[in-house]
């Protein structure tokens, strides 16, 4: 288990943004090599104000900036193990890869007018020489969900990790939990090897395998960490991680009715949600 030792900074949010949750893979600086860090390592929710004041300002410039532009973020968190050392680990956080593959998604969505319109094909040729001059990573430490967090990314985390709340103005703006990532692995393929031997075509399993082999990616001595972001507001306190362990173990165990229990948990936190997302 890793103990988040010093994290501070306050949040700010906008009203009107649709939630963001954030799952981070930290990896000590042995990683990064030969090529290093771009750019300077920084407080976690500085970076989280700073890049939300960045894409608002591109929204409302005169000549519109679909594509973020200027030095990339890279977070830092420390981290304590069981022997009680404590490391600092880093996020870099290639939003200008994670943009691009945004607007690749929208192409695949949306008509090609309607895609030309919000990504303009000139804008996207400038960012993809950006990106081409590079010497960053090219693996993505971050994965974004908007109107609430994936359940498979629960199956990362147990109620026994650490928990840091952020408040701000008398509300929680953001909650944090973070695991070592070898226990990751460890309750992932637990969550897989239940789940495939009693509902094997279950939808779950298929994004449990996706982010089974994201993290194989990862240096060993990394941590993995879930920024609920604004939603963390309406679910805080959050057993989300304990229902998805428990909804499993039933099912492993062929307890349909706890099953069913622990799934009426889960719907009934996070449906209302999801229903934000259309509502007007």
């Amino acid at each position: 288990m890793v103990g988040i030792v010093a994290v501070g900074g306050t949040y700010d949010v906008a009203a009107g943004l649709p939630f963001q949750s954030h799952l981070r893979v930290y990896e000590p600086l042995r990683a990064f090599e030969p090529h290093g860090l771009i750019g300077d390592a920084e407080d976690p929710a500085a970076a989280d104000r700073q890049e939300m004041l960045a894409s608002l300002a591109r929204a409302c410039e005169p000549r519109y900036q679909p594509f973020p532009v200027g030095p990339e973020h890279v977070r830092a968190l420390d981290v304590t193990d069981e022997a009680g050392t404590t490391r600092t680990l880093f996020n870099p956080g290639q939003l200008g890869v994670r943009a691009l593959l945004a607007a690749e998604k929208l192409s695949n969505a949306v008509s090609t007018d309607l895609a030309e319109l919000v990504v303009p094909g000139e804008a996207l040729e400038r960012h993809l020489d950006d990106l081409r001059t590079s010497d960053g990573t090219d693996r993505l430490h971050t994965r974004t969900a908007t109107w609430g967090v994936p359940l498979a990314w629960f199956a990362l985390f147990s109620d026994e990790d650490p928990v840091q709340v952020f408040r701000s103005g008398g509300r929680i703006r953001n909650c944090r939990l973070c695991a070592g990532i070898g226990e990751a692995r460890e309750r992932l393929q637990f969550a897989a090897t239940s789940l495939a031997a009693v509902v094997p075509e279950m939808d779950l399993l298929t994004e449990l395998a996706d982010l089974s082999e994201w993290l194989d990616g990862f240096d060993d001595g990394a941590a993995i960490a879930l920024d609920y972001g604004q939603v963390a507001e309406s679910v805080y306190p959050d057993d989300s991680p304990s229902d998805l362990r428990l909804g499993i173990e039933c099912l492993a165990e062929a307890d349909m009715t706890g099953a069913a229990a622990a799934y009426r948990r889960l719907a009934g936190r996070w449906l209302p949600i999801k229903q934000l997302a259309r509502a007007s």
